[in-house]
């Protein structure tokens, strides 16, 4: 169940890291269970929340841009919340918009450990927000070498 707003405020744990999965994309779910159990084992300083089936269906209902793209991992920072960080206070990945389970992985690693890493959870939304920028010019300077030398050989 989601706690409710006062239950949030209380919360004692710099992270609340919410698991939202309706069943909507069968191939994402095995990968968000896998999440689960690394989140319960190495998510320190965090109370995670697994919302069930119907709970996932209603948060949905509540943001409709999420439909179809979970399941959805959302991270709050009660620090940067309290503190107003400009950068935001919380992250959150869309496994159903993500292409591989490969990718899905990765970007559970990444979180973890900026969230473990004492630098990097200084400013969560910051440093995911770079990461997540970085790998795309990283793929993004992949798609246009492999068409170069596409483009090399051809000619």
């Amino acid at each position: 169940m989601i706690p409710s707003y006062t239950e949030v405020l209380e919360s004692r744990s710099r992270f609340q890291v919410y698991f939202i999965d309706s069943g909507f994309n069968p191939i994402a779910s095995p990968v968000m269970q896998l999440a689960i159990r690394q989140f319960q084992l190495f998510a320190k300083d965090a109370d995670l929340f697994l919302l069930d089936e119907k709970t996932s269906t209603s948060f949905l209902r509540k943001f409709p841009l999420l439909i179809g793209k979970d399941p959805v991992i959302v991270v709050v920072d009660n620090v940067a919340r309290k503190q107003g960080f400009e950068s935001g206070f919380g992250v959150h990945f869309q496994f159903g918009s993500m292409r591989t389970e490969d990718r899905m992985r990765y970007y559970v690693k990444l979180l973890l450990r900026a969230m473990n890493d004492p630098y990097a959870r200084q400013d969560l939304a910051a440093t995911m927000r770079e990461a997540v920028h970085l790998d795309g010019v990283r793929g993004t300077y992949q798609i246009l070498m492999e068409t170069l030398s596409t483009e090399l050989h051809h000619h």
